[in-house]
């Protein structure tokens, strides 16, 4: 009986085993398994091209005899770096004097590197660079390349002379570290860190589930999380990957001297990522060992090292219920000071704050005024000739989507500046809005000059929906500039005072739609309401691709406006509800009244529209129309692009519809991740975008009708509508002054019957 009772066993135990194994097989991940492969945090030399850390896609240009240029270098603190180079592509004038003219390279203001500028290869220089590890801290380091250009050996010269320069160039360029992940430190206060936005790749995130099908709130729970992460990344790109937890019957119980945190949760695909499990306690219990289970009797945060993988972490967020558990989602996602300083904390008690409308950071509203010191800018001083990337005030801040003034509205910048004495007349401060030459104002007073409340308009339709930059740059020349004289340049100084105002006009909310770009700058209009009350998103398959992807969105929208979106609604199936809907899944999963009414009809058999570009002769010569030619194709989006389509919701009239979608559930996640990519994410507009995999593959074309969304009233929407559409207000005036015209024939005509009577008419 013992014999047979013990062969029992150990068949019953070969069947969970392969069970488990099966489970650990079947698990659905949305990218392949080699994740130590891809994370930021390996052991080996890892790169980071210069261009990646700087705000723009462009060259470094150094001209004159002094110039320089500063960029931050992140570290993270979860790596050592144990060997550095830094290799440098560059090109320098061939008129420059070779014994004379230098690159001085420096790291944290210690000078690293010196290179001779020579003539001699006129097609570009290439150099290795060691870089002292020691110099390289966690966090961001400042690297500064300084240049003395000269283009004669004696006698005097033009400081200015175009012939002195030199350019980097940033995408040849590179940082090489040779790096070895460190311990984590797994606590709660040091989230921040761990998810950190400094890492030298994009970062990626596992979410594990614990039911072998999807339920709608998990939906919610993952989108949190993603949020979370997100937001602690600023506006570093997010890959998340979804998995349904695999189990395991038998787990090592210890790990050197550690207890195993995790015995049976089956950990092979999991190492070389962090990861999120997230769940109610008797979803997760199988999964933990029984004093971290029992420890759950709240809304549960807790972070600990992986036991197979103690460099990357595990966070468990669970709850004794499900409203518990999101609760304990949404702490995860607000949670940005470095508290608790503990591995585990209960949450009894979460108060979401009441945010008005088109809430952002940085945010200005219509028929307000702002000091300079909200937005950022505090009493600034400006120095010296150069206006280089240092020398700058920069005020930033977030204009709403959908705001529209009258064209000749003008917001009004009030400054308080002083300008040093000496200077040339030629002397300005250059304001610029979004990198585009707006104004001028002179410095030109030889005794310096104090402004009090100088009155800078600037028409409120030259603004961008979103995030918008108006930077303060100098030109500052001295008085005394010939050749062969010494210049005095102390006295080149300018300061802009933060009690400086900013002032929002009178306007409205109202917009024209379809326009992807504006939900690429704002995600508008889901964010009108910040906390996300307008927006339900529809997941339309239960594959671990498509839910990653719809994780990803949200985390992105989220990242976009500075907070997460803890109201917003998530399902497997179409939301009811009369909201702005995110629809994401492949599109034979698409519910057929949204295939209908997408500018692109998808399927095996679709229509497709082609714009028609011509220029005619009217009354108006050379006038430009666009019409669209409809066909019908098989084969739409074949099995490479990713399609987003934004149309009037065919379910509420008013309501915004943004379909992502692609032929399968693979190539829409690969079309998501390529997405979060800024170049990609920056050029979505129109009504239609298609993408592939390719670096700058986007299209997109404006089709579908037409709707428009906000409040306004009547006169505002007369204004609006002569603005936008000119041919309106020339219907407009022919009306008016036909109706004039008839009022006054019929007013001559009641007064000659009134006073006239007997006169005749005159033929």
């Amino acid at each position: 009986m013992n014999h047979i009772s013990g062969v029992h066993m150990n068949i019953e135990a070969r069947l969970r085993k392969i069970i488990a194994c099966c489970l650990v097989f079947g698990m659905s991940w949305s990218v392949p398994s080699s994740a130590a492969d891809e994370t930021p945090y390996a052991t080996g030399m890892q790169e980071i091209r210069l261009a990646r850390l700087m705000p723009r896609d462009e060259q470094i240009m150094l001209r004159n005899m002094h110039a320089e240029y500063t960029m931050s270098i992140p570290v993270s603190a979860r790596i050592g770096i144990e060997k550095g180079i830094l290799r440098l592509k560059y090109t320098s004038s061939i008129a420059l004097a070779a014994p004379r003219s230098q690159l001085r390279i420096s790291l944290n203001d210690q000078v690293i590197a010196q290179i001779p500028l020579a003539p001699a290869k006129p097609d570009g220089n290439l150099v290795d660079i060691d870089v002292p590890p020691g110099l390289l801290a966690p966090g961001y380091n400042t690297l500064k390349f300084s240049t003395a250009q000269h283009y004669t050996l004696q006698g005097c010269e033009n400081p200015y002379s175009p012939e002195l320069w030199t350019q980097i160039n940033t995408v040849d360029s590179k940082l090489m570290f040779d790096s070895t992940p460190q311990p984590i430190h797994a606590r709660l206060s040091e989230l921040s860190t761990l998810i950190d936005r400094k890492s030298s790749s994009d970062y990626e995130l596992n979410i594990l589930t614990a039911t072998k099908k999807p339920r709608d709130v998990q939906l919610k729970w993952g989108s949190l999380i993603a949020q979370a992460a997100a937001l602690r990344l600023d506006y570093m790109p997010l890959r998340v990957h979804h998995a349904i937890a695999g189990y395991r019957e038998n787990g090592p119980p210890m790990r050197g001297e550690r207890l195993s945190r995790f015995p049976h949760l089956e950990q092979s695909l999991l190492a070389g990522r962090d990861n999120i499990l997230v769940g109610t306690k008797a979803e997760l219990s199988p999964y933990l060992d029984s004093d971290l289970s029992g420890d759950i009797s709240n809304s549960y945060l807790a972070i600990f090292p992986l036991d197979e993988d103690p460099k990357h972490f595990l966070l468990v967020v669970s709850g004794r219920d499900d409203n518990e558990v999101t609760r304990a989602a949404a702490t995860l996602a607000y949670m940005n000071f470095n508290l608790p300083d503990s591995s585990s904390a209960k949450i009894t008690n979460l108060k979401i704050p009441t945010l008005p409308p088109y809430a952002a950071r940085s945010v200005v509203h219509e028929n307000r005024t702002y000091q300079f010191s909200e937005l950022g800018i505090q009493n600034t001083v400006l120095k010296g000739m150069s206006g280089d990337n240092t020398n700058k005030a920069k005020l930033e801040f977030w204009v709403p989507p959908d705001l529209f003034s009258a064209q000749n509205s003008d917001v009004v910048l009030s400054l308080h500046l002083a300008s040093g004495a000496g200077l040339r007349p030629d002397s300005v401060l250059n304001i610029m809005l979004n990198d585009r030459f707006e104004q001028a104002i002179p410095l030109n007073n030889p005794n310096g000059t104090v402004y009090r409340d100088y009155k800078v308009m600037i028409p409120i339709r030259s603004f961008r929906p979103g995030r918008n930059t108006i930077d303060f740059d100098p030109s500052m020349m001295p008085l005394v500039s010939k050749d062969c004289e010494v210049i005095q340049e102390r006295n080149l100084l300018a300061t802009l005072f933060g009690d400086s105002t900013l002032s929002v006009p009178r306007a409205v909310h109202h917009v024209r739609m379809p326009d992807l770009a504006l939900f690429s700058k704002t995600a508008f209009p889901y964010t009108v309401q910040p906390d996300g009350s307008d927006l339900a998103v529809h997941v339309a398959d239960q594959d671990s691709d498509t839910i990653a992807s719809a994780w990803m969105l949200t985390a992105k929208m989220a990242q976009l406006m500075g907070f997460p979106l803890p109201q917003s609604e998530f399902s497997f199936t179409v939301p009811q509800a009369s909201k702005n809907l995110i629809v994401i899944g492949p599109y034979n999963r698409l519910d057929q009244r949204f295939r209908q009414a997408a500018p692109l009809l998808l399927g095996d058999s679709g229509k497709i529209p082609y714009l028609v570009q011509a220029t005619s002769e009217t009354n108006e010569p050379f006038t430009v129309q666009s019409a669209i030619a409809q066909t019908t194709q098989t084969q739409v989006l074949g099995d490479r692009h990713t399609a987003a389509l934004q149309f009037e919701s065919p379910l509420h009239p008013g309501k915004t519809v943004l379909a992502f979608t692609a032929s399968n559930a693979q190539q829409l996640n690969r079309g998501i991740r390529t997405l979060m990519q800024p170049a990609a994410w920056n050029s979505l507009q129109g009504s239609i975008a298609l993408w592939t995999e390719e670096e700058k593959s986007m299209q997109w074309q404006m089709a579908g009708e037409e709707y428009h969304v906000g409040e306004i009233g009547l006169i505002s929407r007369l204004e609006y509508y002569f603005s936008n559409y000119p041919a309106y207000w020339i219907i407009g005036m022919i009306a008016l002054i036909a109706i004039l015209a008839v009022l006054t024939i019929y007013m001559l005509a009641r007064f000659k019957r009134k006073h006239h009577p007997h006169v005749g008419d005159i033929d």
